[in-house]
């Protein structure tokens, strides 16, 4: 028989923090989750010397020695629960094949994809972020081609195969890849956006999700006026780890659509909880 509603765990940006992600089995344990979401930045964002080969290195090995086994371990315990993720910009792309080996119908990738919840409802994902002054590229387009973007740090880096490539930033941006408004506003489905639930790294411009110290916005404009024009009920976003604590917020309305931003790394790990559809029971969690 088929349940009328589903309980939802979204978190992200937890960086390949082990302690995080510890505390997170035993919660999706107790709280039995039917939906896990991740909104990006799963893999170590560090390394002893701050090198970023080692970095690459430190991502392939979290994600083929805890991270799989993490996702196994869940679902041989809680074989009712789905877990569903997007990368981040910290994350390099070469480590994800090994997540992609793993995908099946349970743990999916959902960057540019959707997955229905039931016969009317479904989840879709989106990664890239519009540029930041970090080196990593490989989850970075510009916003549209008419905005500007901070200064880039030389070399930046993008994977290719297993191999970490040192990349001019501005000329990979402006010249060889496409726009977030253009992935968005190409993307074509064969049923409402109204329906779905989106995961994107990237929060909306200018709102209460999106800020950095200074209270200055740094959302991607493109994702907002994809809400603005689609309204999907819910969205659900990371990237922004300081935000809530400069807004005391971590959701806000735009029309018909929730989005939310738990944010992270600011006074503990921080997850939402919510029921879904209807939307019901929506609470953001922060264990210290």
């Amino acid at each position: 028989m088929k349940k009328n509603s589903y309980k939802f765990l979204f978190t992200s940006d937890l960086h390949g923090n082990r302690y995080y992600y510890d505390l997170l089995l035993n919660i999706v344990k107790e709280e039995r989750t039917d939906y896990l979401l991740f909104g990006g930045d799963l893999l170590p964002s560090v390394s002893s010397s701050n090198s970023y080969f080692e970095m690459l290195y430190a991502q392939k090995e979290f994600a083929k020695e805890y991270f799989i086994p993490f996702v196994l371990f869940l679902e041989n315990e809680l074989p009712n629960l789905n877990i569903y993720y997007i990368p981040g910009n910290f994350d390099f792309k070469f480590p994800f094949f090994y997540l992609k080996e793993k995908n099946n119908k349970r743990f999916m990738e959902l960057s540019f994809r959707i997955t229905f919840i039931d016969d009317n409802h479904f989840l879709f994902g989106y990664p890239f972020v519009p540029p930041t002054p970090f080196r990593p590229k490989d989850y970075e387009k510009l916003d549209d081609k008419n905005r500007s973007f901070p200064s880039q740090k030389i070399p930046s880096y993008i994977t290719k195969s297993d191999k970490l490539i040192p990349v001019m930033p501005e000329e990979l941006l402006k010249n060889n890849r496409g726009t977030i408004k253009d992935d968005l506003f190409g993307w074509h489905i064969k049923t409402s956006w109204e329906a779905g639930i989106g995961i994107f790294h990237s929060p909306p411009y200018e709102t209460y999700l999106d800020r950095i110290d200074g209270s200055i916005p740094c959302g991607s404009r493109a994702v907002t006026e994809f809400i603005i024009k689609n309204q999907p009920s819910i969205t659900l976003h990371g990237h922004i780890h300081e935000s809530i604590a400069i807004t005391k917020r971590f959701s806000q309305r735009i029309g018909k659509t929730l989005c939310m931003n738990p944010g992270q790394k600011i006074f503990g790990f921080h997850y939402i909880t919510f029921e879904f559809p209807p939307l019901d029971m929506i609470e953001l969690h922060i264990v210290s």
